[in-house]
């Protein structure tokens, strides 16, 4: 009897974050060595999941075992995966930070390990949808979406196949391992369970199935997972002749499918004779009893020069496959690329005569299809395209395909050719055709045809059909474009309604992944600010003309801090996590302090000798505080008002106003995009109405913005735009803090109200714990700022039972959401699952929860009318990611903190949630993105004193595309960041600029950058450098961007470059300075 193929891998799980620090030294060297021995007594191969930072530091600590793993990965015994910087639960962070750590992961594993990564497979929820593209561009081919569940419960939809296409937002693909039933977690236990059923988990269709196994090797007593405790249950896998078990890693097993995935070789009927017959331009498969995709098209559907490129390209083919460079295998797959590449995607375009649009001639085609179906052949789909045809077809026995072809072909052309009075060919000779080799291929090749006249804009189209006997697929997700090398594999795009982070997200307040928002911003805005000050030229801010190690130290704390254990296991090891934020703060605060000190020095002095580096508070530099009468501060050192400027800066992509003075004179000012603006400081008040005292309930009005806020209540009742005349809310308006007691839902307590240090009205809880309420008008906007901070007691466990605030609404929501460099529509997703433990993390039983109808934001909600799609209420937070929807109350509910029992006692009780509430007509998803960030993004304001002077506003650069996204602007070093790189856009430019650019909204365009100076190179490339295109520097940069594409463009600005001084020439003062006796 035949043995049952089963391949088999696993990922070796580990990290210096959390594990060393708690455990100690010997963790990471460890775990090689246990990895390495379970290798050589099974033989299996297999793969390392470490941190790019836990690579470092075994560099530092133990660099013998690093050269072990080195060897190991050069041996192909083990292959390193993930390779992130700090294995972050990446929804959790900004896109920035997102490919930072792709990147800086990717060189880490390069510098150490030798390769350059291609596999993606983390152990910890990393999933979002513009990941794909991220991978993509830092060098990522392929990837597993099973993650494990340990402290965290994450779910992503559960597949039969092994391995799918995985697609992002942007229609980027990566191959990829599923999660499914042979998955394996790292006990033992696990492995009995589903050994015990493999024989019948493993009968496929004929491709090996994949056993996929997370460990977490550490030869410890004081660990679960060690190779001691594995090796029985795998000797007894090896020792069962059921089995052929193969062994590889991730990336072997998934580079086996690109060349298995076009194979004919492999069909509905395995046991019949596969022939191949070359016909005029194309090799055929044929097979008894198949089934076929065959594609033929008018003569003069390609132009020309896309018909003799294909011709020399086909050509190049067929002679490889004669010297022996192709098999057949190889050569399918290439032809089946090529096809896909040079010829479906223009057949959509429309060229030539297009005579099958008109509706005779497209009834004759579809009739001659159906005239013998059930006789010679069973006609499964087709569509008649304006100039080519698809048809699933299978031919029936003793009628061959290139007969059925044929006929089809002859019949209709004289048909056509004599109604229209038209000599000569009307089809081309050659026809295409795919034998389909599964059940799987099969739904892929129909949902491609029924999909081809959306994707080429005909809408309503009469002459597409498909058989009774397609089923349901709606699960494969989008048609599988130009049916390339890997038809038979189905594509996925999973919303964010169908996975669940399965994290305690919430939990104590968010302060750490607020601290994350944080640092991140503080980074891109000093990286924006060195970038602009090294155009100015000498005197530098820093030494060199860019602070390249600071920084990028700065964003190493940020990517190590991001790691998930941070977040789960946030009572052991988060304060070692808050450090490195803090650190990163400092650092990032430091250089953009000094930066800005520099470039106001150009002007004049900075008042009282220092600057302030964030939103302009009543302190700035040397001023004393604004008098309550309105009239300004004088500076402490003496300059008058006249004399005294402010300096706005905007380290955001695009343009801002900023709001200077008080509302009676109130200045707005225009600060242009990566640049700077100025204003009189006589403008900057104090509004004495700001310091009287409020009614207990207080309506206020800014324009054509009103709201209500009862302070008893702590709640907004109504607010009211043009958009919105009869108020945003339900008649009951905003709840106050609630939490769940007991199963009971109650209000937090508020016994008094009393008013704060600028007579507004707070309320307050109980005696020992307070929990104040504010609501004010907002700087930049024409929105409402609602703040809770103060002091709360512990709620019971659990996210359901935490603190949140709920918005009904008094319409109907389509609700928007944003995750790292997208917004995307959403539901509300689960129910899924959430695990706590009942007391010690590591030995009690274990309790769960049912979540529902979760919701997972980065920075905003978008609640659209439903009924009005031209008006909403845009929600932005300052780091409360975690909400639910109520689809019946028209409500959304935030959840500001909760209490994890994974942290056993540690829980922080002080609370700072702000929400910005902004009602809206019309918007798109980049005006929803640029809104979230003006408002967790000020603009860095500072005072000079000079003579009185009308500087002028500068922009270091500018995009003139409203849908595309400048979001970082900053330089790396040509030695360090090229090193390895092939191709590498760098080169030559010593300290390149860098700029990232999102497209938002769904459109293809060209956005031009306007540089300040002169542009020696520019070119596009990937996350890493690698250059994709050159751009012209010919006027403006222009950049050609896909819809929803995350690019990146180097620049080499003249103005920028580096200025080196004459040392030489000043040798005297130092070479002979210390002869003082002499």
């Amino acid at each position: 009897m035949a043995r049952i193929p089963l391949f088999y891998t696993f990922g070796n799980h580990m990290h210096w974050v959390d594990m060393e620090w708690l455990w100690g030294y010997h963790v990471l060297p460890g775990c090689i060595r246990d990895m390495l021995h379970f290798c050589r007594e099974t033989g299996a191969k297999g793969n390392v999941n470490f941190e790019g930072i836990g690579y470092e530091k075994l560099a530092a600590e133990d660099p013998e075992a690093l050269a072990e793993l080195r060897a190991a990965v050069s041996e192909g015994m083990v292959e390193p995966v993930g390779c992130s910087y700090g294995q972050p639960y990446g929804l959790f962070h900004g896109g920035e930070s997102n490919l930072r750590q792709r990147v800086y992961g990717a060189r880490a594993v390069r510098r150490l390990l030798g390769i350059w990564p291609q596999t993606f497979w983390e152990e910890e929820f990393d999933f979002f949808p513009q990941l794909p593209q991220m991978l993509a561009t830092a060098g990522f081919r392929y990837a597993s979406l099973f993650f494990q569940w340990t402290w965290h419960t994450p779910e992503i939809p559960k597949e039969t196949e092994p391995v799918i296409w995985w697609e992002g937002h942007d229609g980027t693909r990566l191959l990829c391992a599923t999660r499914n039933r042979l998955n394996l977690h790292q006990w033992p236990e696990d492995m009995e369970l589903t050994f015990s059923t493999l024989a019948e988990e493993a009968v496929g269709d004929g491709s090996t199935p994949l056993i996929l196994q997370w460990l977490e090797l550490m030869p410890s007593p004081d660990w679960m997972c060690r190779s001691e405790v594995l090796l029985p249950k795998m000797r007894e896998l090896l020792a069962d002749e059921r089995f052929e078990i193969r062994m590889g890693t991730l990336g072997e097993y998934l580079e086996g499918l690109s060349g298995m995935g076009v194979s004919p070789m492999v069909s509905l009927d395995v046991s019949s004779e596969v022939r191949k017959r070359q016909g005029a331009y194309l090799p055929h498969w044929t097979q008894e009893g198949a089934t076929y995709a065959v594609t033929f098209r008018l003569a003069d559907s390609l132009p020309r020069e896309v018909r003799e490129e294909y011709a020399r390209e086909r050509e190049q083919l067929r002679r490889m496959h004669e010297q022996g460079r192709l098999n057949s295998t190889a050569l399918a797959y290439e032809y089946r690329r090529l096809y896909s590449e040079k010829v479906e995607d223009q057949l959509d375009r429309g060229h030539g005569s297009c005579v099958l649009k008109e509706a005779q001639n497209g009834d004759l085609v579809a009739n001659a299809l159906k005239h013998f179906d059930g006789e010679r052949y069973e006609l499964l789909a087709y569509c008649v395209m304006p100039n080519h045809v698809h048809v699933i077809v299978r031919p029936r026995v003793g009628f061959e395909l290139k007969q059925i072809v044929h006929s089809w072909k002859s019949y209709t052309a004289h048909e056509i050719n004599q109604s229209t009075g038209v000599e000569g060919a009307l089809w081309q000779v050659e026809y295409y055709d795919h034998l389909v080799r599964n059940s799987q291929d099969l739904s892929a090749q129909i949902r491609y045809v029924l999909e081809n006249p959306n994707r080429a804009g005909l809408s309503d189209w009469r002459w597409v059909w498909a058989g009774e006997s397609f089923p349901d697929h709606d699960r494969d997700g989008h048609g599988n474009h130009g049916r390339d090398a890997h038809a038979a594999l189905p594509v996925r795009r999973y919303s964010m309604d169908q996975v669940w982070h399965g994290m305690s997200l919430g939990k104590n307040n968010d302060n750490i992944r607020r601290l994350s928002r944080e640092a991140e911003q503080s980074l891109l805005s000093a990286e924006t600010m060195a970038a602009i000050g090294g155009l100015m030229g000498r005197p530098y801010a820093q030494w060199d003309v860019y602070p390249t190690w600071e920084l990028e130290e700065a964003w190493r704390e940020v990517l190590s801090a991001q790691h998930h254990d941070n977040d789960e296991c946030e009572g052991l090891c988060g304060h070692i996590g808050r450090f490195s934020y803090e650190r990163s703060l400092m650092i990032s605060s430091r250089v953009g302090r000094r930066g800005l000190a520099n470039l106001m020095r150009r002007f004049g002095e900075p008042l009282g000798g220092s600057v302030n580096w964030g939103p302009m508070k009543s302190f700035i530099g040397g001023l004393s505080p604004a008098k309550v009468d309105g009239t300004p501060g004088r500076a402490l050192n003496g300059p008058t008002p006249e004399q005294t400027h402010l300096m706005l800066v905007n380290t955001l992509g695009w343009p801002v106003q900023r709001s200077v003075g008080p509302r009676a004179q109130k200045q707005i000012v225009e600060v242009p995009a990566f640049g700077y603006a100025f204003a009189s400081w006589q403008t900057v008040k104090v509004d004495p109405e700001d310091l009287k005292p409020k009614p207990p309930v207080a309506t206020r009005t800014r324009g054509d913005l009103e709201f209500e806020f009862d302070h008893p209540s702590q709640r907004i009742l109504q607010l009211k735009s043009p958009e919105f005349p009869e108020g945003v809310f339900a008649s009951e308006g905003i709840s106050p803090v609630m939490t769940t007691h007991a199963g009971v839902e109650q209000p937090v307590p508020a016994n008094r109200y009393d008013r704060d240090m600028n007579g507004n009205a707070v309320a307050v809880g109980s005696a020992d714990k307070e929990l104040r309420v504010h609501a004010l008008f907002a700087d930049h906007c024409q929105g409402v700022q609602l703040s809770y901070w103060g002091n709360i007691t512990r709620p019971d466990p659990g996210m359901k039972a935490g603190y949140w605030v709920e918005f009904p609404l008094s319409f109907r929501p389509q609700i928007l959401a944003d995750q790292p460099y997208s917004i995307n529509e959403v539901q509300g997703g689960g129910p899924f699952l959430k695990k706590y433990p009942e007391g010690d993390w590591m030995t009690s039983p274990q309790w769960f929860e049912e979540i529902d109808h979760s919701i997972t934001a980065l920075t905003l909600l978008d609640l659209v009318d439903a009924d009005n799609p031209d008006r909403g209420l845009l929600i932005v937070h300052n780091g409360n990611q975690q909400w639910f929807v109520d689809h019946e109350r028209q409500a959304v509910r935030c959840l500001i903190t909760m209490y994890d029992p994974w942290d056993e006692r540690y829980f922080r009780d002080d609370l700072d949630s702000k929400f910005l509430l902004l009602p809206h007509g019309p918007m798109t998803n980049s005006e929803r993105w640029k809104t979230a960030q003006e408002w967790l993004r000020p603009s860095e304001t500072s005072a000079f004193a000079s003579a009185p002077l009308e500087p002028q506003p500068f922009s270091a650069l500018s995009c003139d595309a409203p849908n595309v996204v400048m979001t970082a602007f900053y330089r790396e070093t040509e030695d360090y960041s090229g090193k390895y790189l092939e191709n590498y856009a760098g080169e030559g430019m010593g300290y390149p600029y860098v700029v990232r650019l999102v497209e938002f909204d769904g459109l293809e365009t060209v956005a031009n950058l306007t540089v300040s100076g002169t542009v020696g190179k520019a070119f596009k490339t990937n996350a890493l450098g690698v250059i994709e295109e050159e751009l012209s520097t010919d006027g403006s940069i222009g950049v050609p961007m896909r819809p929803y594409e995350i690019a990146t463009v180097y620049l080499d600005i003249v103005e920028g470059r580096k200025q080196t001084r004459d040392l030489d020439a000043k040798r005297e003062i130092w070479a002979t300075v210390h002869r003082v006796e002499d």
